[in-house]
């Protein structure tokens, strides 16, 4: 490791800042061991303008102290990786010079779901601080419960703004992942996702180098707005600076502050910053003004000679842009403030201390028990079930999504009806064009009965929503959201939740290329959030989720199921307590099947398949007679005894992994069965396609009319439109 270069200037306080005593520490978030370690890194006390910078980039939010310990067990190399894990965007090669970059916006809980939209600009400015113009947003959000009085007016007053703030920003809302349940009732949940497209030879460096370069802080200032459309304009100012060729590295700045971010570029080029505060135009005091996370707000390391040309380009746009400081050989951040007419420096830490070497701690870990007793749940063979297929495919957790996307505006979709498993979104330039495709999941119920399993089952639901598109997944980001961290079944939750990702990124060989976890005291839901990325090799590859030809053939392959409906929607509507033995999923055949999909789709044998997950199979074929606008004619598996209730329910409503409806025409049979098999994968044949009822023999015989019905309206009915 790199030592910096030790001290040589007196660091005074700012004239009317308050003495740093542990009390000021505490109160700030760091203990007393942390100051009595900075104390003795530095040899004397600290300033207030550096307690504060220290505080900020040693709290779990800017350290990960806690969940670090963790999250390093990650994989985060591969053959895709073009910018790989830190604490900004990720980027995945795509071919032929393309990459997509992935941004995550911190987790928003709470009531306050206008600003929990407004947090798309973090993941925003850090797709575009890598060079990338914004491709799209996605979200996940966790409400009530659909009987909740609050639930219906947090969903509308949510689709408002962020509706708002995508049409504000030019960037489409294109997918997400919207979940009610009961627990989030007093504490919704938000997390947003950026996506981009760069070509590599025109991305920037998340790095502060070449010595004597100036450090330009564009935007909006600290106090000004931070709306959409200042964003829309700090995108293309940006992107015309980068072609410039004047500009050598950027990050976003912001929670952490201009600190934050001058101290991430400088610890990524081995280097140092001075920074002038006086410059920020700010008149607040130092360890505010360095610490104010308001504004569109960007770091720039301009070429030495050219910051003229780049704040007069920003200011073009009506942006702010000043020039604040220069790049070091120090590897120490420096700031200076003016005392008496005169400057003077107010603060000078070691980047490694604030960044690098930030305290890392694994705290105790306690095993949740939960009751592992099966739902007892008993229907009626034949009028019951179809009953219930009815009403789960028009619950709010497996209804349609359409009233959300008009609301948000997100672009004209391929078909009407359910939507796919994954989205397909086009980007390219000069005539170059990639298809990039991404999903967005996350069971909460999972990771309540088995973290690491939930986790696992999590990062292969969501590749194995990309394959069956006939995309090939190459990376993804995570982001957990747990208890206190003082709490050890949090730990216990967070340590195993990190090891599932990591189990099923191995497995699938999918490097994590961003990361968050957000650890909240208080009774908070654990809540993980996956998003896949991947892309399609050719448009001809693509396949949905629809029914399409008649007389064609329905199998599911995969793992046919034990019949578990623990953590299932249609237990969930039933029972407030969640019990039962956790699903099993086992990698290893899930990376068969994963394999033999995506290899079936690429040889054009299938004319649809479908994942089958929340509702299990019956909500999978009833969607893919929707989407198809088509019916079906099946015949489940011959009954058990194992299943532990009546078999119809259990095969029809358990949400084991590992299971893909496909259908293919007849002709194909032969081949898709030798593929399956050579791959080993099994293959079970279940009917035809045809008619214009879902007929289920000796369970249902449901009008596809009717399905589309009770799916169509799930959202209206909620909020009563």
């Amino acid at each position: 490791m790199a030592v910096a270069k030790k001290q040589d200037t007196k660091v005074v306080p700012f004239p009317g800042d308050p003495d740093v005593t542990a009390e000021l520490a505490r109160a700030l978030g760091l203990s007393e061991a942390e100051l009595a370690r900075a104390h003795k890194e530095l040899g004397r006390a600290l300033t207030r303008a550096e307690l504060g910078v220290l505080a900020t980039m040693w709290s779990e939010p800017e350290s990960q102290k806690v969940a670090r310990a963790h999250t390093r067990r990650l994989p985060t190399t591969g053959s895709h990786v073009f910018k790989g894990l830190s604490d900004a965007a990720g980027a995945l090669e795509l071919g032929d010079g393309f990459c997509v970059v992935v941004g995550l916006g911190r987790a928003q809980i709470g009531s306050d779901l206008e600003a929990a939209a407004a947090s798309g600009s973090d993941a925003l400015r850090d797709v575009i601080a890598l060079g990338a113009r914004p491709l799209a947003l996605l979200d996940a959000v966790r409400l009530g419960a659909p009987d909740d009085a609050a639930t219906a007016p947090a969903l509308k007053q949510f689709a408002s703004a962020l509706g708002e703030y995508a049409r504000s920003a030019g960037v489409p809302v294109v997918s997400g992942d919207l979940k009610f349940e009961r627990r989030h009732g007093a504490q919704p949940l938000v997390q947003l996702i950026a996506l981009g497209v760069v070509r590599q030879d025109a991305a920037i460096e998340s790095r502060a180098t070449g010595l004597g370069n100036t450090v330009v802080c564009v935007g909006t200032p600290a106090d000004g707005p931070s709306d959409a459309l200042s964003l829309k304009r700090l995108t293309d100012a940006c992107l015309a600076a980068f072609r410039s060729g004047s500009v050598d590295g950027a990050h976003a700045v912001a929670a952490s502050g201009v600190a934050g971010a001058g101290l991430r570029l400088a610890e990524s080029g081995s280097t140092g910053l001075e920074l002038d505060l006086d410059s920020l135009g700010s008149s607040a005091p130092p360890h505010e003004s360095l610490a104010q996370s308001g504004g569109q707000r960007l770091l720039l390391i301009v070429k030495k000679g050219r910051e003229d040309g780049v704040v007069e380009l920003f200011r073009g746009h009506e942006l702010d842009a000043r020039v604040i400081g220069r790049v070091t050989n120090t590897e120490r951040l420096v700031a200076k403030a003016s005392i008496e007419g005169k400057q003077a420096v107010v603060l000078d830490l070691p980047v490694a201390l604030l960044t690098r070497d930030a305290p890392s701690y694994e705290r105790p870990a306690k095993a949740v028990q939960l009751d592992r007793t099966a739902p007892q749940i008993t229907l009626k063979r034949n009028e019951d079930a179809e009953t219930e297929l009815v009403r789960l495919l028009g619950s709010v957790n497996v209804g349609s999504r359409d009233w959300l996307l008009k609301k948000l505006e997100s672009g004209k979709r391929d078909t009407k009806g359910p939507l796919g498993d994954a989205v397909v979104l086009r980007a390219g330039e000069d005539g170059a064009e990639k298809l990039v495709v991404v999903a967005v999941d996350g069971n909460a119920r999972y990771l309540e009965l088995d973290p690491r399993q939930g986790a696992a089952m999590a990062v292969a639901e969501c590749a194995r929503n990309l394959v069956c598109v006939g995309a090939e997944p190459v990376g993804l980001a995570h982001a957990l959201t747990l208890g206190d961290s003082e709490q050890p079944e949090a730990m216990y939750r967070l340590s195993n939740a990190v090891d599932g990702v990591r189990d099923a990124c191995t497995a699938l060989k999918l490097p994590v290329i961003a990361s968050s976890v957000r650890l909240e005291p208080g009774d908070v839901p654990n809540t993980p959030v996956i998003a896949v990325v991947g892309h399609l090799r050719a448009a001809e590859d693509r396949i949905g989720i629809g029914f399409g030809r008649q007389a064609d053939n329905i199998a599911l392959i995969g793992g046919q199921g034990s019949g578990n409906l623990a953590g299932s929607e249609f237990v969930a509507a039933r029972e407030k307590d969640l019990r039962g033995a956790a699903l099993a999923l086992d990698l290893g055949s899930e990376v068969k099947l994963q394999r033999a999909v995506l290899e079936l789709a690429r040889e054009r044998l299938l004319t649809s398949a479908h994942d089958v997950s929340e509702g299990g199979l019956g909500i999978a074929l009833a969607e893919s007679c929707i989407a198809g606008h088509i019916g079906c004619s099946v015949e489940l598996a011959a009954p058990g005894e194992s299943t532990g209730g009546p078999d119809v329910l259990h095969q029809l409503f358990n949400e084991e992994p590992s299971r893909v409806v496909i259908s293919f025409p007849p002709e194909q049979r032969a081949k898709v069965q030798e593929r399956c098999n050579a791959l080993g994968v099994p293959f079970a044949f279940l009917g035809y396609v045809g008619g214009d009822t879902l007929e289920i023999e000796e369970v249902c015989d449901v009008p596809v009319q009717v399905l589309e019905e009770s799916h169509s309206r799930a959202l209206e009915r909620l909020v009563g439109e």
